[in-house]
């Protein structure tokens, strides 16, 4: 399979919405097993204390899941502070010596991984199959493929993806409201079991309880608007919930699209920089239609690469 080359930013802070599917046929669906779901959302909550990163949003699905995270810029960072991570990610005597003989270039080495999404997917994946694979009679990969991500440019796109990750239950037809689905950051955030998440306060300003009410009026007009095949929020619990004092609508009955497929959302300008650093680095050559502009909405979206099969070969008798 021909994949789009990671081009990550590696010298500021990023914001991106990452995803990642489960290998297996059409209806397998392990992660609806709520043990594995809890141990899945342990990982995330596990690693993202270890990493120089926050967690804004986060939906496990049944086969699937959905996670927006913001990672630091690279920065320096005391001994202390790095010994304090590395004995998260390392706990265990045997450890704890080997991390006493790391010498200054493994310490750099470790301060530089501290700041990288794909090592993050690479250790919350893989722990994951680890203890996936041991709690049950199986063995092999269980993630199809690479983690999916796609980068957010502007606290409107963070908003919108949010908002897209945690309808992911509504729409899959798991429950009726979003805030109904037991490993959803809605749910959590209600709940009171976010202490871990990013407050939303940080996005929308005020106070916890007008921010989340700011949020779910968001969700729930996105999540009002039809999507041929898809779940929906009713008009019915729209009708229940705006008695209870939802935020005005505004740009939230707007559809967004390519929350999956692209590469880059926010303004304009922001998307084109995104695009012209990847092609600076030779991953980036699509020429026809690179942004999509999203009606009506003050975001765009960068197409990935349409990506060719390698052409069949016949070979003589």
């Amino acid at each position: 399979m021909v994949h789009t080359a990671r081009c990550l930013p590696q010298d500021q802070e990023g914001t991106f919405h990452v995803f990642a599917h489960v290998a297996g046929p059409e209806g397998y669906n392990p992660l609806k097993d709520d043990a594995a779901a809890r141990q899945l959302l342990d990982t995330v909550i596990f690693f993202a204390a270890a990493y120089c990163c926050r967690i804004y949003s986060v939906a496990i699905m049944g086969n699937h899941w959905h996670g927006v995270i913001r990672f630091e810029a690279p920065r320096p960072m005391e001994r202390a502070e790095l010994r304090q991570r590395a004995d998260l990610l390392y706990p265990g005597a045997l450890m704890q010596e080997r991390l006493d003989c790391w010498d200054e270039e493994g310490w750099e080495h470790f301060r530089k991984r501290l700041f990288s999404l794909s090592e993050f997917m690479r250790n919350v994946q893989g722990a994951f199959a680890q203890w996936y694979n041991n709690a049950s009679p199986r063995k092999g990969r269980f993630w199809a493929d690479r983690y999916g991500s796609n980068q957010l440019l502007d606290e409107l796109s963070m908003l919108f993806v949010m908002a897209y990750v945690d309808l992911n239950s509504v729409r899959s037809g798991l429950c009726d409201r979003p805030q109904d689905h037991p490993y959803s950051s809605l749910y959590l955030r209600e709940a009171g079991l976010d202490g871990w998440l990013e407050p939303l306060e940080t996005l929308l300003g005020g106070s916890r309880e007008g921010a989340l009410r700011q949020y779910k009026s968001m969700v729930y007009y996105l999540g009002n608007i039809p999507r041929e095949g898809k779940g929906r929020i009713s008009d019915e619990l729209l009708r229940e919930a705006e008695k209870r004092g939802f935020a005005s609508e505004g740009a939230f009955r707007k559809r967004i699209g390519y929350f999956s497929t692209g590469l880059a959302m926010g303004p304009r300008e922001a998307v084109r920089e995104v695009l012209n650093y990847r092609r600076s680095k030779g991953v980036y050559k699509r020429r026809k239609n690179p942004l999509s502009v999203q009606e009506e909405s003050e975001l765009c979206v960068a197409r990935r690469e349409r990506l060719t099969k390698p052409k069949r070969v016949t070979l003589p008798v």
